[in-house]
């Protein structure tokens, strides 16, 4: 990842949206009560959700790509039933304000 000559890149707002429902979910998420599949799934679809909304162009568009990668990744994996991996992705959703505005 890098910055625009030191400035954040300007994204589409359902991108930013996106990702703040991607960290909601898992904010939002009650170990005790809650389905981990579930959540998975909740997560899953938003981030096809703003990859399906994207109107982002030029380098800022590869950029994001850049920043959605590991997150792609990570789905494949992750198991949300463990704290560590809700936390470490949660974490890594909050980067997203240090790139895009």
């Amino acid at each position: 990842m890098t910055l625009d000559n030191g400035k954040q890149w300007i994204p589409n707002v359902e991108t930013t949206e996106g990702i703040a429902r991607m960290a909601a979910l898992i904010s939002d998420h009650d170990p005790a009560t809650g389905d981990a599949k579930a959540l998975k799934a909740g997560l899953e679809e938003e981030f096809a959700l703003i990859f399906a909304r994207c109107t982002m162009t030029g380098e800022a568009h590869n950029q994001l790509h850049n920043y959605l990668l590991p997150i792609h990744k990570e789905m494949a994996y992750i198991d949300l039933s463990e704290k560590v991996d809700r936390d470490e992705l949660l974490d890594y959703l909050g980067t997203y304000g240090k790139y895009f505005e």
